[in-house]
């Protein structure tokens, strides 16, 4: 007799909660609804500096890419750097300045190839120089256009001497040391 009481208080008192909500951080929740799924919140971290859109990777690495590449891999260190910063900072690099730079790259490495093989011709020494020149100008505007971006997201300044001679290394460790420090509780 008891366990026919306990069964029908126990589906009374089923029917009551799942006629009732149940008040759960704000949100009403039913009883009815899937225990099993994963509760909703948000997700979405308040980076307003920029610094989640980088990624952490070893300068070390950026140094043997670069060497073992021949240098295809600093460019394209650049390249890409720049687009990433392009997608969230405001002051945008100049597109027109980021495939100059990349094209420059290329006809200077093809017109040192061809000017190697073909000796004593002046019109390819010519495109040599003019795209030597045309890549350096377009370094010296990339990378300082890249320091003074990295310097608003890192919070910090960069030192210009070492950027014009180690400008991907030199970023990619400011970017981990700030990665670091972000994730290193401050005492």
């Amino acid at each position: 007799m008891i366990r026919v009481y306990g069964l029908y208080a126990f589906l009374y008192i089923r029917d009551i909660l799942k006629q009732q909500f149940v008040k759960s951080k704000g949100v009403f929740m039913s009883f009815e609804s899937n225990v099993y799924s994963a509760p909703k919140s948000d997700l979405n971290v308040d980076d307003s500096t920029g610094l989640n859109y980088f990624t952490r990777f070893s300068a070390w690495g950026v140094f043997g890419l670069s060497v073992i590449t021949l240098g295809i891999y600093w460019i394209y260190w650049l390249y890409n750097r720049s687009n990433i910063i392009n997608s969230f900072h405001p002051n945008k690099i100049a597109s027109w300045l980021i495939i100059g730079f990349v094209t420059a790259y290329i006809i200077n490495s093809l017109s040192s190839i061809v000017d190697a093989f073909v000796p004593a011709n002046p019109i390819v020494a010519i495109v040599t120089l003019l795209s030597s020149l045309g890549y350096f100008v377009l370094y010296i505007m990339l990378v300082f256009g890249i320091r003074s971006r990295l310097s608003t997201v890192l919070g910090t300044s960069l030192n210009g001497f070492l950027v014009f001679f180690f400008s991907a290394l030199y970023f990619q460790y400011k970017i981990n040391e700030a990665i670091d420090s972000r994730a290193t509780p401050q005492n």
